[in-house]
């Protein structure tokens, strides 16, 4: 009983038959059981979100983005949240307000004289300009005592030393405005 030389044999184990790689080296006949699928037929697994992400047919990278279309708009939650977010818009330009700067201009601070009564939430951020601004004189007195040193000092440096007497004078009008404020 002779085979061809690219069938496999029918008995009850098959065979696979001596065939060349690639590479040219010879890869020897196998045995294997029914069913067998070898490992370069098997297909990959993929999953919905992996299905989804792939490119279409023709998609030419840089040359433009890919439009989705209309009725596949997303997932559940995008959905939900495209809702949202066009509510709530929709809910602000209704109202007609305005929302309220909690932070004081510079001009007010430098002046003394804050033209509209201090909303609630604008002391916490007088604290946090006052506690950055002492941060920045901390460096200031840093690099102060590196040039005291005799270290030789970057042109960036040069200039922080010489707004030491702003940042003084704009930390001792945001402390009185503070003050101010909490009386």
């Amino acid at each position: 009983m002779s085979q061809s030389p690219g069938a496999a044999s029918t008995t009850a184990t098959s065979t696979i038959p001596a065939s060349r790689r690639a590479d040219g080296t010879l890869r020897k006949e196998r045995k294997v059981r029914p069913g067998y699928v070898p490992p370069e037929d098997v297909k990959r697994y993929t999953n919905a979100k992996v299905e989804s992400m792939k490119l279409p047919e023709g998609y030419v990278p840089g040359l433009g983005v890919v439009e989705k279309k209309e009725g596949a708009a997303g997932s559940k939650s995008a959905k939900k949240n495209a809702k949202r977010k066009e509510k709530k818009t929709t809910a602000d330009a209704g109202s007609g307000q305005t929302p309220v700067k909690p932070v004081v201009e510079e001009e007010q601070l430098r002046n003394g004289k804050p033209t509209e009564t201090a909303p609630s939430g604008q002391q916490p951020d007088n604290e946090k300009r006052l506690k950055n601004l002492r941060k920045k004189l901390r460096q200031i007195d840093d690099i102060q005592a590196k040039l005291d040193k005799g270290n030789e000092l970057l042109p960036e440096q040069r200039e922080k030393l010489q707004s030491r007497s702003d940042v003084e004078k704009e930390i001792h009008e945001i402390e009185e405005l503070v003050a101010k404020l909490t009386v």
